[in-house]
């Protein structure tokens, strides 16, 4: 069985799919000004080709973190998300689909910075 990725009517060389999940699970809500920095997945070796956001809890977090001009974006091999507030218990998904030479992609995270989180 032979399979092609399109997206956009383009071939999608060597394509995987990363599924990130993201959750609160401390004791505190994390506001905005906890973040010294918005968060940056790095995906060594690839290029990001596009994300989605297939779950998030509550609901609204899909519009904070899809929103034009300040949402999620993407640069080569970076993903960056924006500065969302996640109260206790409250998570979200990204499926991220990465192109570039076949091998297991290796994403590393900057945590939020703030103390006691």
């Amino acid at each position: 069985m032979q399979l092609r990725l399109l997206r956009q009517d383009q071939e999608i060389s060597d394509a995987t799919l990363a599924l990130l999940r993201f959750e609160n699970d401390g004791g505190k809500d994390i506001v905005r000004q906890d973040y010294q920095e918005p968060l940056t997945v790095e995906f060594t070796g690839r290029t990001v080709i596009g994300v989605e956001v297939p779950d998030a809890n509550p609901a609204d977090l899909v519009g904070m973190l899809t929103r034009n001009g300040g949402g999620l974006r993407h640069d080569g091999g970076r993903l960056f998300l924006p500065k969302v507030p996640l109260n206790k218990r409250n998570h979200f998904k990204l499926l991220v689909l990465l192109s570039g030479p076949e091998r297991t992609p290796e994403a590393r995270a900057a945590p939020p910075a703030a103390p006691g989180l």
